[in-house]
């Protein structure tokens, strides 16, 4: 399964051309957003690149995913996290303001959660879990360049969404390690 995660485009149209460009290149199996996907009243323009994009997206809301505007965009809603299982592993898909750097205690040896929240992108490991902060494709933050992140089998890649670049890589199995 190819999942393409980002976060964070609060309703910056281009960072939403971008995704679509990104997803014809990655091809994913499903997209999933992290939240903070509008601001203010942008929900129309938004629809209109989601509407463009053919895959399957999953949805999470963030901190300013108001219902009203949230309401206003054609996705599902799945609230502020949802799971997935492959194999054994829990991944946890969540904005990041209300989980973000703390482990949810769904969570144990050897799961991963998926973050945004804080613009910039990191992977690192605590209690035996994978923590990704995916970063922003839409307002990154300090001298973040604009990312997004794939996950193919075991591998975890963000991606500089301006040059394709790898920036971090880091594999399932080292979780545990």
């Amino acid at each position: 399964m190819k999942y393409l995660i980002v976060a964070d485009l609060h309703g910056n149209v281009n960072a939403y051309v971008k995704l679509k460009q990104i997803a014809d290149d990655v091809k994913p199996d499903k997209i999933v957003l992290l939240g903070d996907l509008c601001d203010g009243n942008g929900a129309e323009s938004v629809n209109n690149e989601l509407r463009k994009i053919f895959y399957p997206i999953i949805a999470v809301r963030g901190n300013c995913d108001t219902d009203r505007i949230f309401s206003k965009l054609e996705l599902g809603d799945k609230g502020r996290f949802f799971c997935e299982k492959i194999g054994e592993r829990t991944l946890f898909f969540t904005h990041g303001h209300v989980y973000g750097m703390n482990i949810p205690p769904v969570l144990g040896k050897g799961d991963v959660i998926f973050f945004g929240h804080y613009h910039v992108p990191e992977v690192s490991k605590a209690q035996n879990v994978l923590r990704v902060c995916v970063g922003s494709l839409g307002k990154p933050r300090g001298y973040a360049p604009p990312t997004y992140c794939v996950l193919l089998d075991d591998e975890i890649s963000i991606v500089n969404a301006e040059t394709c670049e790898t920036l971090l890589k880091t594999y399932l199995e080292e979780i545990c390690d």
